[in-house]
């Protein structure tokens, strides 16, 4: 773009417009209307406006959100001084108005956000790039104290601040189904600025405000259908989700609370669920669902995060054709039992108990739909055994257990069951021992969207959950019998299951036993324990004994989560589930991309990157992969071979080896199956400027993979060569899962062998002058340990930290 100098005017523009006579100051703002997730506490889906439009609007169940601002172009006129000269789109022009409608009862909130603060200018001089800096300080400018040569902006027309990267203009808006928000932008420049045109890219993002809602409501918002069940409609356990449970208003009292009733689409089991004191959204029944070694559990409807699906090894056994429970009501009824479960199931053909000799394998038993008759403790007794809850059979759940759905005791699990592995060993991945206490199971068998309370040492949400209710853990709580009520009344709803020990269900109707996803010790794990005098919420028994089993939302957030790569953390890599994948956005230039969980347990960027175009990109620690800012340059078809002097500089050390280079060209082309090529890189800008020499010594630390994002390794954990391995797939397989294609590479100012070969950068080094690279060609060949000169230009994708 070419700059034009008249009359000691100077032309600057912000985005990439024609050049246009005058002493004009263009600042063309991208609008992106990003109608949000979890994240921003949104219901709906992300949008991006088209370039030729400054609206967007986006429909879900009913709720609304649109965006939409006055121009896309605003004009600024600008005749700098030898003192400098003051001007704003204040002065005699309309200011831009950004207007959003939504019907969300809580409003929206409004951001302005930017990659970089710079104005710059698109045509380098000499080597250099001049930028116009934004306002130095965080306080307000007006024209008589603004800074030379410094832009801003107001919201007034009069108190101008600085551009930050990202700027919250609304808080919240109200009751108001659409309102609008005025922006000005002012500069004062000097006649030391250079003379060109200067470039940026605003974005606005509009969000919807969390609701406080009940379960029907939240549902709803999220865009959840109902299903139908015995004439009853019912929202999905496995719809549940953080973002659901944070609608639902947590109360303020400890008597009573939202519920509502879902079903499991495993098995169409009801169960009512509550959001509780603590702010958990917790199941108030104990699970029901029967494992059957023929049939697998998924992920797609059951919590396995580190499995797509586990198949039992051994089946719930069915002991529904035991009579009506007695109850407990003395000491020694408790030693014995009250309820003999000794049969096939639970022996093995030489007689030996399973249960009482295998803590590493699934064992469950159905019991039949029992209920408890809720027995209240009216005097601070002290026989634990007395007082204790009535059991009754109940025919079916549609019976609703004569209204009691909440006293309806469940399957009992043994430590393995529960938490959906054939070999808790093999899960922990060694020998358990006492050094593995604390450690969290990956996978239960709650439905997807649940998961099994963590009962660690510094993290125990059961005791947290308590003592919202004002029932604290002091070791045993004696004759706290107003406690042991508070704990089985509305609305916690905790039973007196009992246990299955030594093949007898043992203290049914006297104790309750709700197992933990924490490991407590080699043969032991941590579960919640109460009877008639005393409370637990951290008590320690052998995995082999059968408990019960209670489920809480998932409110810890997933990749799904995420609204850019920059935004994608560790923690989401643990608490998504293998196969899941969403698509988000690059803050650095709001290119969208789709990520994935992989089997090999990392998130892996699953489109070739394309940051990078017609003009040079300044990337900072705060979103890449870098520890100083790094000038990314424009694309080119230079210093892709080893040649002196391929920039055109003079300087005889410049080759494809030293400086760095991309090629765009083919950016956002697709191939036959709709997977765009990307960017070529060379090893110079794939490594951020860190490897830029002909013979390197080490590997590539940073690179131009997003804040939390890296280049892979060949060796180490996340590589494409141990992918292969985890994946445990054939090339062509691994090839779908990456969706990896065939981009070919810039070699010698060349694009070749495009749509024969795909050439992908590792960070590792091979020789000298190579780096290593993963190839594939279109036959279906892989090989994850070639090597190229660190001159070719190459696609690049980025895994997970």
């Amino acid at each position: 773009m070419q700059a034009i100098q008249s009359k000691n005017k100077l032309s600057t523009k912000l985005l990439y417009i024609l050049p246009i006579i005058g002493a004009i100051l263009f600042i063309i703002l991208y609008m992106v209307g990003h109608i949000g997730n979890a994240i921003h506490n949104s219901y709906a889906e992300e949008s991006y406006m088209n370039s030729d439009d400054n609206s967007r609007s986006v429909l879900s169940s009913e709720r609304s959100l649109s965006i939409a601002v006055s121009s896309a172009l605003v004009d600024l006129t600008l005749i700098p001084s030898a003192s400098g000269v003051f001007a704003s789109t204040a002065d005699g022009s309309s200011p831009l108005t950004i207007t959003v409608s939504t019907n969300n009862p809580t409003g929206y909130n409004l951001n302005m956000t930017t990659t970089t603060t710079n104005l710059t200018r698109t045509a380098p001089l000499s080597g250099q790039t001049p930028v116009i800096q934004t306002l130095s300080s965080s306080g307000s400018f007006t024209a008589d104290n603004f800074e030379t040569n410094a832009w801003g902006f107001s919201l007034d027309g009069t108190n101008f601040e600085a551009i930050s990267l990202s700027r919250q203009i609304n808080q919240t808006i109200k009751e108001a189904n659409s309102s609008s928000t005025d922006i000005y932008f002012g500069a004062k420049l000097n006649n030391q600025i250079p003379s060109g045109d200067y470039a940026s890219i605003i974005t606005f993002i509009a969000t919807t405000n969390p609701l406080e809602a009940n379960f029907d409501t939240a549902f709803d918002a999220a865009g959840k259908t109902q299903v139908s069940y015995n004439g009853q409609n019912y929202y999905k356990m496995q719809d549940m989700s953080g973002f659901i449970c944070s609608m639902v208003a947590t109360p303020t009292d400890t008597t009573s609370a939202e519920s509502t009733q879902l079903i499991d689409t495993r098995d169409n089991k009801i169960y009512w669920v509550s959001k509780l004191k603590d702010g958990n959204c917790w199941m108030t029944q104990n699970l029901d669902l029967d494992l059957n070694s023929s049939v697998a559990l998924t992920n797609d409807t059951t919590d396995l995060n580190s499995v797509t699906s586990w198949t039992p090894t051994r089946s719930t056994i069915d002991s529904t054709s035991y009579g009506n429970i007695t109850t407990c009501s003395s000491e020694s009824d408790s030693g014995t039992g009250c309820w003999g479960l000794t049969n096939t199931g639970f022996t093995s053909t030489s007689g030996n108990n399973l249960w009482d000799n295998d803590n590493n394998t699934p064992y469950s038993v159905n019991p039949g739909y029992r209920y408890m008759t809720f027995t209240d403790r009216t005097s601070a007794n002290p026989a634990w055994y007395s007082n204790g809850d009535t059991f009754t059979n109940c025919s079916t759940q549609d019976t609703n257990c004569g209204g009691q759905g909440h006293y309806m005791i469940g399957n009992y699990y043994n430590f393995a069951a529960a938490n959906a592995t054939n070999s808790v060993e093999s899960t922990v991945g060694h020998t358990v021992t006492d050094s593995d206490a604390n450690f969290v199971m990956p996978n239960s068998i709650c439905p997807k969207g649940w998961r099994m309370p963590i009962d660690q040492t510094t993290n125990n949400e059961f005791n947290t959950l308590l003592a919202a209710y004002n029932i604290t853990d002091t070791g045993a709580l004696e004759f706290n019998y107003q406690g042991l009520n508070a704990i089985r009344r509305a609305p916690l709803y905790f039973v007196r299951s009992g246990g299955v020990d030594d093949g007898t269900l043992n203290d049914a109707g006297v104790d309750s036993r709700v197992w933990s996803s924490t490991i407590s010790a080699a043969s032991y794990g941590h579960y919640l324990y109460f009877d008639g005098i005393n409370i637990f919420p951290a008590r320690s028994n052998n995995r082999l004994r059968g408990f019960a089993v209670r489920c809480l939302a998932r409110t810890d957030q997933t990749i799904e989560d995420a609204t850019y790569l920059q935004d994608v953390t560790p923690e989401m890599r643990q608490n998504t589930a293998i196969g899941t994948t969403t698509t988000v956005l690059d803050k650095r230039d709001n290119n969208e991309y789709t990520i994935g969980k992989l089997e090999d347990g990392n998130i892996w960027l699953l489109d070739n990157l394309r940051l990078g175009g017609d003009t040079e990109i300044t990337l900072t620690p705060s979103d890449t992969n870098v520890a100083t800012n790094f000038t990314l340059p424009a694309s080119s078809t230079t210093c892709f071979d080893d040649s002196a002097n391929c920039d055109g500089s003079g300087d005889s050390s410049h080759t494809g080896y030293t400086v760095a280079a991309i090629n765009s060209s083919n950016r956002e082309i697709a191939d036959t199956n709709g997977l765009k090529y990307g960017n070529y890189y060379n090893f110079c800008a794939a490594s951020a400027g860190t490897i830029c020499q002909q013979v390197a010594n080490s590997n590539a630390t940073y690179d131009i993979c997003p804040a939390n994002w890296r280049l892979p390794t060949l060796f180490n954990n996340g590589s494409y060569y141990e992918l292969h391995l985890a994946m445990d797939l054939n090339n062509t397989e691994m090839i779908n899962k990456m969706r990896l294609n065939l981009p070919g590479a810039m070699l010698n100012g060349n694009l070749t062998r495009k749509d024969n070969y795909g050439n992908y950068w590792e960070s590792t080094k091979n020789e000298m002058y190579t780096n290593h690279s993963l190839t594939i060609d279109a036959s279906g060949i892989m090989n994850p340990e070639d090597a190229n000169w660190r001159y070719f230009g190459q696609s690049v994708r980025c895994v997970l930290k």
